[in-house]
């Protein structure tokens, strides 16, 4: 680091205080860019983990659906059982979505910005 030698206080005063606020704006600007690093990535892995997920539902969905047609004699019949069936979690979702989805999602991100 360097040493202030100049002869007038007010002048090394002012030096000192212009080297500090660069310094200190540096960290900042570190400090943030670690921050949003940090919840980009948390993000970006999260998604990855619920499409892999959702393509295995989808799947999972189609395959019941062609159970449910056989069972029930006719194939469209087990896709109108399952339409049926996601018609009601989605009411059901959708009156409970801040209390499942948004409330949770917003404490996360912000325990996450406040580490």
């Amino acid at each position: 680091m360097k040493t202030i030698q100049t002869e007038n206080p007010i002048e090394s005063l002012v030096e000192y205080t212009e080297r500090f606020s660069v310094t200190t704006l540096k960290l900042l600007r570190l400090q943030l860019l670690e921050q949003s690093t940090f919840i980009t990535t948390l993000v970006v892995t999260r998604l990855v983990v619920i499409v892999m997920y959702l393509f295995c539902f989808i799947m999972g969905s189609i395959g019941i659906a062609v159970w449910a047609g056989h069972m029930l004699g006719e194939m469209y019949l087990g896709f109108v059982v399952m339409t049926a069936f996601y018609l009601l979690a989605g009411i059901l979702f959708q009156n409970y979505l801040y209390r499942w989805i948004r409330k949770p999602v917003s404490d996360l991100l912000i325990r996450q910005v406040q580490q």
